[in-house]
């Protein structure tokens, strides 16, 4: 994986696995849109990664906006270099794991976390920007143990 990889051109190989990812990976990934906010966990809210909701309590309901151009598309949401394999020769992509916050949103809360080690990639990350680009498209405030607040 692209976390366990030591060698002397680590930089390099970690710019051109993100350079696969923004040219081929994730352009792919957005062409799947759908017009309902979130994953395909079964109750209402929608699953955030940690980086977005740790130590808040903050959550979002499902909702579905058919106004919304272009409608959400599909964000891994945990692409960290833990989650990304790499050809140990080539270097490039050959799997990408850890889908479970994977699901259907604005683009920009797809951030680059491949960039940055595990340890590092918590503190590049903005997630009051990411609250307030949720509450916009839910047209909600996030709110703390679950309750969601009425609808403006």
């Amino acid at each position: 994986m692209l976390a366990d990889y030591e060698g002397t051109d680590r930089d390099s190989v970690v710019h051109k696995v993100g350079l696969e990812l923004t040219t081929e990976v994730l352009p792919i990934m957005h062409q799947h849109t759908s017009h309902r906010l979130g994953g395909r966990n079964a109750d209402e809210l929608v699953l955030l990664p940690p980086r977005v909701a740790v130590n808040t309590g903050k959550q979002w309901p499902r909702v579905t906006r058919y106004h919304l151009e272009p409608p959400f598309v599909l964000c891994h949401n945990d692409l960290e270099q833990s989650n990304i394999f790499i050809d140990p020769v080539t270097h490039a992509i050959v799997s990408i794991v850890g889908w479970g916050y994977a699901g259907y949103y604005p683009r920009e809360i797809e951030a680059p976390l491949w960039e940055h080690s595990v340890s590092e990639h918590w503190r590049t990350d903005e997630p009051e920007a990411l609250w307030r680009l949720l509450n916009d498209v839910t047209g909600r405030e996030g709110c703390d143990g679950g309750q969601i607040k009425e609808e403006k």
